[in-house]
């Protein structure tokens, strides 16, 4: 590469262009324009000869000149934004372009340097930026790879109620609580690592007071060296807001494990979350039924099919789900149960709580109190109360259908004797032997009934359409009762003194 600036030519430049300055390839100002002296507070005779080091300002870190120096030594023109310092220790920004002058070599000997003043308008982008950033309802700063503050804004000064002068000499270790130090320190190398961080501390202010911030970071090049800038933001209301919800969230827990029902948080038809009564009931060690398919919970599919389909509908419509069935525990033996499921959303995206109460005794004791309205004591048939329901049921079924019915009216011969002879004992034995002839020599679409006494009743459902034939067909049972009827009885029973 070749290249010649003349001396015409720089002599033109140094009257046309706003800043110019010539140097050697030691780095010894050669010549300068009045522009040039204006912008640097010093005179020409104070600048020529001189090294261009009295020029340079604090702003930019080594590795920017090392920059700067390497491009000047391949003999390319550099361009860019540069801070000198002035006579009176100021700063003052220059626009520059820096072209080499070449040797036959190719080897550059002199630079011409052409400039524009720019100061004004950094200073008026730092006032807008600076007003911008302390406008900023949170903290803004900037940390160099030392962990030391750059930059900061009016938040920082308030919050931490250091002056600026404290904050520029601190870290920014600093001003975190002791047991957060190791922990931010571990972010901001990272941040310098891989660009970017996000950690939580607690920040201490001057008058002791702390407060929970959440920073972010991001790193940045900035005049040739990396930097970490961010943002903090109080979390106080959040963290406040946490703790609130966590204290609810903990009392909830304490209720639902502390409740008397079963209750189960159960999602796509599987069990999310149960209560220690749950798993008392259903028989499952602490935990175990978690994540299990809502199936185990009850006695066949049918069942669970019975639940899932009567549910949906109803529970889409953000209602709840009730009803008494048999259930299943986990050894397999049915207890009875009051179940109810309320969702948690329409869609049940959300999934929904279930409550099983365990109603085995007080089912039992309905059909016990159902057993003794409707049905014999002794031989378990329908009583007159039942066989009036019953009757009333098969009336209207024969209208409907227009087929015959027939009832058959019955008595035993030689009860009384019986019972006085051998005592009710063997009489209630009689009577239970009979009633299970009567049940043999029906259809379950009949009804066998006690009548009161040695009193019974059949009642024959579901015969011809015609009448003859209907006859016909009463008449056949009735002839297969009393033939059944007739066979022989052997009772067994124990007397009073225990005899046989």
């Amino acid at each position: 590469m070749s290249s010649t600036i003349n001396h015409v030519a720089c002599l033109k430049l140094l009257d046309t262009h706003t800043v110019v300055c010539t140097i050697d390839a030691s780095g010894t100002i050669l010549e300068c324009n009045d522009r040039f002296c204006q912008a640097s507070g010093y005179t020409r005779e104070e600048l020529i000869g001189e090294p261009n080091r009295i020029l340079k300002s604090d702003h930019h870190p080594e590795s920017f000149y090392k920059i700067l120096n390497d491009l000047r030594s391949s003999g390319e023109t550099w361009h860019g934004e540069v801070c000198n310092k002035r006579k009176d220790g100021s700063n003052f920004w220059l626009a520059a372009s820096i072209t080499p002058e070449l040797d036959a070599q190719d080897i550059p000997v002199k630079f011409l340097t052409v400039c524009t003043d720019i100061t004004t308008t950094k200073e008026q982008g730092n006032n807008c930026s600076t007003e911008l950033i302390n406008s900023m309802p949170g903290i803004y700063y900037m940390l160099d790879s030392a962990g030391r503050l750059i930059s900061w804004n009016a938040q920082l000064k308030h919050v931490t109620q250091f002056t600026d002068k404290e904050i520029a000499q601190s870290t920014a270790l600093d001003f975190f609580e002791a047991n957060d130090r190791t922990h931010v320190e571990n972010n901001i190398r990272k941040a310098f690592e891989i660009g970017e961080t996000s950690v939580e501390g607690m920040l201490k202010a001057g008058d002791g007071t702390k407060i929970p911030y959440h920073f972010t970071g991001k790193r940045i090049i900035q005049d040739g060296r990396p930097v970490l800038i961010g943002l903090g933001t109080d979390v106080s209301k959040r963290k406040q807001a946490e703790a609130t919800a966590r204290k609810s969230s903990e009392e909830l827990a304490a209720i639902f494990d502390s409740s008397k029902v079963s209750i189960a948080y159960i999602k796509n038809n599987v069990i999310i979350k149960n209560n220690c009564r749950f798993d008392e009931v259903f028989g499952y060690e602490p935990g175990e039924s978690i994540g299990q398919q809502t199936l185990c919970l009850y006695p066949d599919e049918a069942s669970y099919h019975s639940v899932t389909s009567g549910a949906l509908p109803i529970m889409t419509l953000g209602e709840s789900y009730q009803r008494t069935m048999e259930m299943r525990r986990k050894n397999g033996t049915p207890f009875w149960a009051r179940i109810s499921g309320s969702p948690l959303s329409s869609n049940l995206s959300r999934g929904s709580v279930w409550t099983f109460e365990d109603v085995t005794a007080e089912h039992h004791a309905r059909e016990k109190i159902h057993n003794m309205a409707f049905y014999d004591a002794l031989t378990q048939l329908p009583n007159r109360r039942m066989l009036d329901d019953r009757l009333e049921q098969a009336l209207a079924v024969s209208k409907r259908r227009r087929r015959y019915g027939a009832v058959i009216f019955l008595g035993l011969d030689n009860f009384k004797p019986l019972n006085d002879k051998h005592g009710h004992a063997a009489g209630d034995l009689l009577l239970v032997e009979v009633a299970h002839r009567l049940t043999s020599c029906v259809r379950e679409v009949d009804t066998v009934a006690r009548f009161g006494g040695d009193e019974f009743v059949v009642m024959l459902n579901e015969l011809d359409a015609d009448e003859s034939t209907a006859s016909s067909q009463a008449a056949s049972v009735a002839e297969k009762i009393r033939l059944s009827l007739s066979e022989m009885y052997t009772l067994i029973y124990y007397r009073n003194n225990g005899s046989r």
